[in-house]
């Protein structure tokens, strides 16, 4: 079921992301008196047409949604064109009009984020409040005196009331020196400011948190037993649904991902467990089972946890804004992601990022499966942030991208005449040996991923 809510989401966003888009060329298009001859969703055989009478424009939705296209009259596609049809042939526009037409597919993904955002913050955001659960001990959170319980009220000056507010100002700071001043809210009521210093490179990690050392608290972050497997080490220790692990060794015990942390970092040893049950502490011997995880020993013993109803409401929150204000955060949120994915591509071209961050059809049809399963703002937020990148990602200045043709509009301003066709051809191989580069990465961490 959820291979098919993935495949579901996946078509849904692609077939949504690739319309605008080509609706952006599209209607520039008609603005500058351009005859178009065929808007295509998708490629390959179509499964539905249909010829405006009044325009003379063949709507089409073909077979392979990957994608779509806009064909315009265009005397460079080596056909005839009537003198009557000269007026409107792309390329005997001025060039400030054929550059607009260009631009105009990624300002419309742009746009659409604008307003994806804007839906989003005016609806309600469901968010999970910002609460520290599991910190790593010797950690960059740890060294900077984060503890499990802080409410994170602001980072870099910026007001946090969700975890995923937190993910611009932690990327900025990642993409830049690796400073990142919080002010937090202690379970006692004291306000702290603590700052933590990774350096630079913080976004070589693929797992950007778990370079902190900082976890969000979640509603199984309680380190109480759900359940025991039958036949682990933890039954034939006697451990029972309910239980609080209190210490494990010499070591207490705050959060379940600590205690799991320390449990698989020791296969085949034996540990003592102080557990709380029925308000009594108790002690157990367990011998830590080892399992083999892709050729490396990990530790388990058998259990699984308890899921705290009460924790989980309290952590979710729920985030609205007026019209005018959810209209300025949309574009706020839309002008901070574009900055940020040009950021991300310039670290990842010179290496300050890890290329395992790129993902491909599989990683975005997993992310859309999700967003669609958590509810209607998760899924909006993740078409946005897809829209974001497709503009952002078709203004590359890459031979076949429109940020390729944008640079040959810029070429034929300097030099006062249009790209040689020899050198278009030249660079559309170029630009396809480019794409097919990064998809081929983009699948291998797809995979990579998947059978990991």
């Amino acid at each position: 079921m959820s291979f098919l809510i993935s495949l579901a989401a996946f078509l849904v966003a692609i077939a949504l992301l690739v319309t605008f888009h080509e609706f952006g060329h599209y209607w520039v298009a008609r603005r500058c008196g351009v005859k178009v001859l065929r808007f295509s969703v998708g490629f390959g055989r179509p499964l539905y047409c249909y010829v405006s009478p009044r325009t003379g424009t063949e709507w089409v939705v073909s077979v392979l949604p990957f994608g779509g296209y806009v064909k315009m009259l265009d005397k460079r596609e080596g056909v005839d064109i009537p003198e009557e049809e000269q007026d409107v042939e792309f390329t005997g526009k001025p060039l400030y009009q054929r550059a607009a037409i260009i631009a105009a597919g990624p300002a419309f993904n742009l746009l659409l984020a604008f307003l994806l955002y804007s839906l989003v913050f005016m609806t309600g955001e469901t968010g999970r409040r910002p609460l520290v659960g599991h910190v790593a001990e010797g950690s960059p959170a740890a060294v900077a005196g984060l503890q499990t319980g802080d409410e994170i009220l602001s980072v870099g000056g910026q007001p946090i009331r969700t975890w995923q507010a937190f993910i611009v100002p932690l990327l900025d700071s990642g993409l830049g020196d690796g400073v990142i001043a919080m002010e937090v809210l202690r379970e006692d009521g004291d306000v702290a400011y603590p700052v933590i210093d990774v350096g630079p490179g913080l976004l070589k990690n693929e797992n950007v948190f778990g370079a902190l050392g900082l976890h969000p608290l979640r509603s199984t972050s309680m380190p109480v037993v759900g359940t025991v497997l039958e036949g682990a080490p933890a039954e034939a220790a006697g451990l029972r649904e309910g239980d609080r692990i209190v210490r494990l060794d010499e070591s207490s015990v705050a959060t379940w991902e600590g205690m799991s942390g320390y449990i698989r970092s020791r296969p085949g040893q034996t540990m003592t467990v102080e557990l709380e049950r029925d308000g009594q502490r108790m002690w157990q011997e367990i011998r830590i089972e080892a399992v083999d995880v892709s050729g490396t020993p990990v530790g388990r013993i058998g259990v699984t946890p308890y899921r705290d109803p009460e924790l989980a409401e309290h952590l979710s929150v729920i985030v609205r804004h007026p019209v005018g204000e959810s209209l300025l955060l949309g574009a706020e949120r839309t002008w901070d992601f574009s900055v940020l994915t040009v950021r991300l591509i310039g670290q990842l071209i010179v290496g300050g990022a890890s290329v395992k961050n790129i993902s491909g059809p599989v990683g975005i049809a997993e992310f859309a499966g999700t967003s669609a399963m958590i509810g209607f703002a998760a899924f909006v937020s993740m078409l946005a942030l897809l829209s974001v990148s497709l503009g952002i990602l078709n203004l590359l200045p890459i031979p076949i991208l429109d940020g390729g043709h944008l640079l040959y509009c810029l070429a034929e301003a300097l030099t006062g005449r249009p790209v040689s066709p020899t050198v278009e051809a030249v660079g559309q191989r170029l630009g396809v040996a480019m794409l097919a580069a990064l998809m081929g990465l983009a699948l291998y961490n797809d995979l990579a991923r998947l059978l990991g």
